[in-house]
């Protein structure tokens, strides 16, 4: 599994600034929520349900965790999604920052110490 953080995550144009939209609560377009909207009107998925459940997880939580499976339906989605170099760029970078869970690491780190 791998965990991804989403918050302060926020779309930005080409000068580097957050994009504001004034629909928003805090006035910047959350890449979180942006991933929501396009899981939930994508059409065509291979995993219909999976999509909704994953939208849900991008609009309302902060940190997520995906399998290789999750990640790589999300890329599909983003991919053939009638979006903006931009935003998709963007999108797909976030999800390149997706982590091994720290239960993960921990594990890993223990398992080196016991071995050396």
């Amino acid at each position: 599994m791998k965990r991804l953080h989403l918050d302060g995550k926020v779309l930005k144009g080409m000068d580097g600034n957050p994009i504001l939209d004034s629909n928003e609560s805090d006035g910047m377009v959350s890449l979180g929520a942006q991933i929501s909207e396009l899981l939930g009107i994508s059409r065509g998925a291979k995993d219909p349900v999976k999509c909704y459940e994953l939208a849900l997880r991008f609009r309302n939580d902060k940190s997520i965790e995906l399998d290789t499976s999750d990640l790589d339906l999300v890329r599909e989605e983003i991919n053939k999604a009638d979006a903006s170099n931009l935003l998709k760029a963007q999108l797909l970078l976030l999800l390149k920052e997706a982590k091994e869970d720290v239960v993960d690491e921990v594990a890993e780190a223990k398992q080196k110490r016991s071995t050396s």
